[in-house]
Protein backbone atom coordinates (compact mmCIF):
# COMPACT_ATOMS: atom_id res chain seq x y z
CA UNK A 1 0.00 0.00 0.00
CA UNK A 2 1.61 3.24 -1.15
CA UNK A 3 1.95 6.13 1.36
CA UNK A 4 -1.10 8.33 0.87
CA UNK A 5 -2.34 9.35 4.33
CA UNK A 6 -1.27 12.13 6.64
CA UNK A 7 -1.90 9.93 9.69
CA UNK A 8 -2.49 6.16 9.93
CA UNK A 9 -3.22 3.88 12.90
CA UNK A 10 -3.00 0.12 13.47
CA UNK A 11 -5.62 -2.29 12.14
CA UNK A 12 -8.26 -3.57 14.55
CA UNK A 13 -11.34 -5.58 13.57
CA UNK A 14 -10.03 -5.42 9.96
CA UNK A 15 -10.26 -1.63 9.94
CA UNK A 16 -7.58 1.04 10.32
CA UNK A 17 -8.25 4.69 11.00
CA UNK A 18 -6.54 7.14 8.63
CA UNK A 19 -6.57 10.90 8.13
CA UNK A 20 -6.14 13.08 5.10
CA UNK A 21 -6.08 16.70 6.17
CA UNK A 22 -8.90 17.19 8.68
CA UNK A 23 -10.99 14.30 7.37
CA UNK A 24 -11.03 10.92 9.14
CA UNK A 25 -11.94 7.61 7.55
CA UNK A 26 -11.44 3.86 8.00
CA UNK A 27 -9.80 1.65 5.41
CA UNK A 28 -9.93 -2.13 4.90
CA UNK A 29 -6.84 -4.26 4.36
CA UNK A 30 -6.77 -3.43 0.64
CA UNK A 31 -6.53 0.29 1.44
CA UNK A 32 -10.08 1.05 0.34
CA UNK A 33 -11.85 3.74 2.37
CA UNK A 34 -14.91 1.88 3.62
CA UNK A 35 -16.12 4.42 6.22
CA UNK A 36 -15.83 8.15 5.65
CA UNK A 37 -16.59 10.60 8.44
CA UNK A 38 -17.78 14.14 7.99
CA UNK A 39 -15.94 17.41 8.71
CA UNK A 40 -15.07 18.00 12.40
CA UNK A 41 -15.80 14.36 13.23
CA UNK A 42 -13.15 12.23 14.94
CA UNK A 43 -13.08 8.58 15.95
CA UNK A 44 -11.43 6.01 18.16
CA UNK A 45 -10.18 2.70 16.79
CA UNK A 46 -12.43 -0.36 16.64
CA UNK A 47 -12.58 -2.51 19.77
CA UNK A 48 -14.85 -5.52 20.11
CA UNK A 49 -16.52 -4.65 16.83
CA UNK A 50 -17.44 -1.05 17.66
CA UNK A 51 -15.74 2.32 17.25
CA UNK A 52 -16.70 5.59 18.89
CA UNK A 53 -17.24 8.64 16.70
CA UNK A 54 -17.44 12.06 18.31
CA UNK A 55 -17.88 15.72 17.52
CA UNK A 56 -18.77 18.80 19.59
CA UNK A 57 -19.17 16.83 22.85
CA UNK A 58 -21.51 14.31 21.22
CA UNK A 59 -20.69 10.70 20.45
CA UNK A 60 -22.09 7.56 18.86
CA UNK A 61 -20.73 4.10 18.01
CA UNK A 62 -20.51 2.44 14.60
CA UNK A 63 -19.82 -1.11 13.39
CA UNK A 64 -17.10 -2.01 10.81
CA UNK A 65 -19.57 -1.27 7.99
CA UNK A 66 -20.19 2.25 9.29
CA UNK A 67 -23.68 1.50 10.56
CA UNK A 68 -24.68 3.39 13.70
CA UNK A 69 -25.19 0.87 16.51
CA UNK A 70 -25.39 3.18 19.51
CA UNK A 71 -27.22 6.46 18.78
CA UNK A 72 -25.83 9.91 19.38
CA UNK A 73 -25.69 11.28 22.92
CA UNK A 74 -23.86 13.99 24.83
CA UNK A 75 -20.50 13.28 26.43
CA UNK A 76 -17.06 11.85 25.68
CA UNK A 77 -16.53 8.17 24.71
CA UNK A 78 -13.85 5.56 25.29
CA UNK A 79 -13.41 2.03 23.93
CA UNK A 80 -15.31 -1.16 24.70
CA UNK A 81 -13.67 -3.85 26.81
CA UNK A 82 -15.34 -7.04 27.99
CA UNK A 83 -18.67 -5.77 26.63
CA UNK A 84 -18.70 -2.41 28.43
CA UNK A 85 -17.36 1.03 27.57
CA UNK A 86 -16.39 3.85 29.87
CA UNK A 87 -18.04 7.11 28.78
CA UNK A 88 -18.07 10.54 30.37
CA UNK A 89 -21.59 11.92 30.69
CA UNK A 90 -22.72 15.41 31.77
CA UNK A 91 -23.96 15.61 35.36
CA UNK A 92 -24.84 19.02 36.79
CA UNK A 93 -22.46 20.80 34.45
CA UNK A 94 -19.58 18.34 34.91
CA UNK A 95 -18.50 15.17 33.13
CA UNK A 96 -18.62 12.00 35.20
CA UNK A 97 -17.40 8.53 34.24
CA UNK A 98 -20.02 5.84 33.61
CA UNK A 99 -20.24 2.53 31.75
CA UNK A 100 -22.58 1.60 28.91
CA UNK A 101 -23.30 -1.78 27.32
CA UNK A 102 -23.37 -2.56 23.59
CA UNK A 103 -26.95 -1.30 23.31
CA UNK A 104 -25.94 2.09 24.73
CA UNK A 105 -27.72 1.47 28.03
CA UNK A 106 -26.04 2.99 31.08
CA UNK A 107 -25.31 0.00 33.33
CA UNK A 108 -23.05 1.79 35.84
CA UNK A 109 -24.21 5.37 36.57
CA UNK A 110 -21.97 8.41 36.03
CA UNK A 111 -20.11 8.93 39.32
CA UNK A 112 -16.37 8.61 38.68
CA UNK A 113 -13.68 11.21 38.08
CA UNK A 114 -11.98 8.77 35.71
CA UNK A 115 -12.77 5.27 34.47
CA UNK A 116 -10.83 2.73 32.46
CA UNK A 117 -11.11 -0.57 30.59
CA UNK A 118 -12.40 -3.74 32.18
CA UNK A 119 -9.84 -6.51 32.51
CA UNK A 120 -10.58 -9.88 34.09
CA UNK A 121 -13.96 -8.58 35.24
CA UNK A 122 -12.69 -5.48 37.06
CA UNK A 123 -12.08 -1.87 36.01
CA UNK A 124 -10.03 0.93 37.54
CA UNK A 125 -11.99 3.98 38.64
CA UNK A 126 -10.98 7.22 40.31
CA UNK A 127 -12.98 8.53 43.27
CA UNK A 128 -11.97 11.61 45.28
CA UNK A 129 -8.52 11.54 43.72
CA UNK A 130 -7.81 7.88 44.52
CA UNK A 131 -7.98 4.68 42.46
CA UNK A 132 -9.89 1.49 43.19
CA UNK A 133 -11.64 -1.25 41.19
CA UNK A 134 -15.29 -1.97 40.42
CA UNK A 135 -16.99 -5.07 39.04
CA UNK A 136 -19.46 -5.15 36.15
CA UNK A 137 -22.32 -4.22 38.50
CA UNK A 138 -20.48 -1.10 39.66
CA UNK A 139 -19.73 -2.51 43.10
CA UNK A 140 -16.42 -1.39 44.61
CA UNK A 141 -14.36 -4.55 44.99
CA UNK A 142 -11.10 -2.75 45.81
CA UNK A 143 -11.53 0.45 47.79
CA UNK A 144 -10.15 3.66 46.19
CA UNK A 145 -7.03 4.11 48.31
CA UNK A 146 -4.26 4.20 45.71
CA UNK A 147 -2.60 7.18 44.04
CA UNK A 148 -2.42 5.11 40.85
CA UNK A 149 -3.16 1.55 39.74
CA UNK A 150 -2.80 -0.69 36.73
CA UNK A 151 -5.28 -3.13 35.22
CA UNK A 152 -5.56 -6.76 36.28
CA UNK A 153 -3.62 -9.43 34.45
CA UNK A 154 -3.20 -13.01 35.67
CA UNK A 155 -5.42 -11.97 38.63
CA UNK A 156 -2.84 -9.46 39.81
CA UNK A 157 -2.81 -5.65 39.60
CA UNK A 158 0.20 -3.41 40.23
CA UNK A 159 -0.33 -0.73 42.90
CA UNK A 160 2.00 1.78 44.58
CA UNK A 161 3.01 2.72 48.07
CA UNK A 162 5.10 5.85 47.86
CA UNK A 163 7.63 5.26 45.09
CA UNK A 164 7.51 1.45 45.35
CA UNK A 165 5.12 -1.05 43.78
CA UNK A 166 3.48 -4.31 44.79
CA UNK A 167 0.60 -6.46 43.54
CA UNK A 168 -2.93 -7.10 44.80
CA UNK A 169 -5.30 -9.94 43.93
CA UNK A 170 -8.89 -9.60 42.69
CA UNK A 171 -10.19 -9.22 46.26
CA UNK A 172 -7.86 -6.29 46.93
CA UNK A 173 -5.55 -8.29 49.20
CA UNK A 174 -1.88 -7.33 48.95
CA UNK A 175 -0.23 -10.52 47.69
CA UNK A 176 3.22 -9.20 46.79
CA UNK A 177 4.75 -6.50 49.01
CA UNK A 178 5.28 -2.98 47.69
CA UNK A 179 9.06 -3.10 47.34
CA UNK A 180 9.72 -2.88 43.62
CA UNK A 181 10.83 0.10 41.53
CA UNK A 182 8.69 2.03 39.08
CA UNK A 183 10.24 0.23 36.07
CA UNK A 184 8.49 -2.97 37.17
CA UNK A 185 5.69 -4.23 34.91
CA UNK A 186 2.43 -6.16 34.82
CA UNK A 187 1.97 -9.92 34.75
CA UNK A 188 1.84 -11.79 31.47
CA UNK A 189 2.10 -15.54 30.97
CA UNK A 190 2.27 -16.00 34.73
CA UNK A 191 5.30 -13.81 35.44
CA UNK A 192 6.03 -10.10 35.86
CA UNK A 193 9.24 -8.11 35.33
CA UNK A 194 10.27 -6.44 38.58
CA UNK A 195 13.15 -4.12 39.38
CA UNK A 196 14.92 -3.50 42.66
CA UNK A 197 18.13 -1.59 43.37
CA UNK A 198 18.60 -0.90 39.66
CA UNK A 199 18.39 -4.52 38.47
CA UNK A 200 15.41 -6.33 36.92
CA UNK A 201 14.26 -9.94 36.97
CA UNK A 202 10.96 -11.85 37.04
CA UNK A 203 8.57 -13.12 39.73
CA UNK A 204 5.62 -15.50 39.62
CA UNK A 205 2.10 -14.63 40.82
CA UNK A 206 3.04 -15.52 44.40
CA UNK A 207 6.07 -13.22 44.40
CA UNK A 208 8.69 -15.96 44.03
CA UNK A 209 11.73 -14.98 41.96
CA UNK A 210 11.83 -17.21 38.90
CA UNK A 211 14.45 -15.32 36.85
CA UNK A 212 17.15 -13.55 38.86
CA UNK A 213 17.54 -9.77 38.72
CA UNK A 214 20.46 -9.34 36.35
CA UNK A 215 19.08 -7.02 33.67
CA UNK A 216 19.06 -3.24 33.39
CA UNK A 217 15.54 -3.31 31.92
CA UNK A 218 13.05 -6.16 31.44
CA UNK A 219 9.75 -6.39 29.59
CA UNK A 220 6.74 -8.72 29.70
CA UNK A 221 6.69 -12.16 28.10
CA UNK A 222 4.86 -12.72 24.83
CA UNK A 223 4.77 -16.18 23.29
CA UNK A 224 7.31 -17.45 25.81
CA UNK A 225 9.88 -14.78 24.95
CA UNK A 226 10.76 -11.49 26.67
CA UNK A 227 12.92 -8.56 25.63
CA UNK A 228 15.66 -7.42 28.03
CA UNK A 229 18.39 -4.78 27.97
CA UNK A 230 21.80 -5.19 29.54
CA UNK A 231 23.00 -2.52 29.81
CA UNK A 232 21.84 -0.74 26.64
CA UNK A 233 21.88 -3.57 24.13
CA UNK A 234 18.68 -5.51 23.43
CA UNK A 235 18.36 -9.28 23.73
CA UNK A 236 15.62 -11.89 24.18
CA UNK A 237 15.28 -14.58 26.85
CA UNK A 238 13.13 -17.67 27.34
CA UNK A 239 11.12 -18.61 30.45
CA UNK A 240 14.25 -20.05 32.09
CA UNK A 241 16.05 -16.73 31.71
CA UNK A 242 18.40 -18.08 29.05
CA UNK A 243 19.27 -15.95 26.05
CA UNK A 244 17.77 -17.10 22.78
CA UNK A 245 19.13 -13.93 21.20
CA UNK A 246 22.02 -12.34 23.01
CA UNK A 247 22.20 -8.52 23.36
CA UNK A 248 23.40 -7.18 20.04
CA UNK A 249 21.80 -3.83 19.23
Amino acid sequence: MLPQFDVAYDFSNSRAQVKIGDLTSFIDRTGKQVIKLGPYQAARSFREGLAAVYSNFEFWYIDPDGKIVIPKQSGVPKDFSEGLACVYLPVEGRLKGAYIDRSGKVVIPPRYEDCYDFSEGLARVKVDGKFGFVNRMGNLIVRPIYDSAYEFSNERARVPSGDKYGYIDITGALIIAEKYDVLSGDFSEGVAPVCIAGKCGYIDVNGKIVISAEFETAFGFRGGVAMVQNPYKIGYIDRQGKYIWKPSI
